[in-house]
């Protein structure tokens, strides 16, 4: 479950506002919590820079199945993906 924001201008949004190379920086950048204990439920959050400056903001709910890392039941993560 999630959704993603744009804050600029609704006159922004065109087709080729997200670009996909990754040569070029395009990158999506996330991060992720969690915590483990039988079950999981986490949340993640993303940012990918656009053309016009005000970039995408997005973030998702997790749930489901997991085991925690010996007495760690909290886990989290990070990267960059390709737009």
């Amino acid at each position: 479950m999630g959704g993603a924001n744009y804050f600029g201008s609704v006159n922004d949004i065109t087709r080729d506002m997200v670009q996909t190379s990754i040569v070029d920086g395009d990158l999506t950048y996330w991060g992720s919590a969690g915590v483990a204990a039988g079950g999981k439920v986490g949340v993640t959050g993303m940012y990918t820079p656009t053309k016009t400056g005000y970039g995408i903001v997005g973030g998702q709910l997790n749930l489901g199945a997991g085991i925690p890392a010996g007495l760690f039941l909290i886990n989290g993560t990070g990267g960059v993906s390709n737009t």
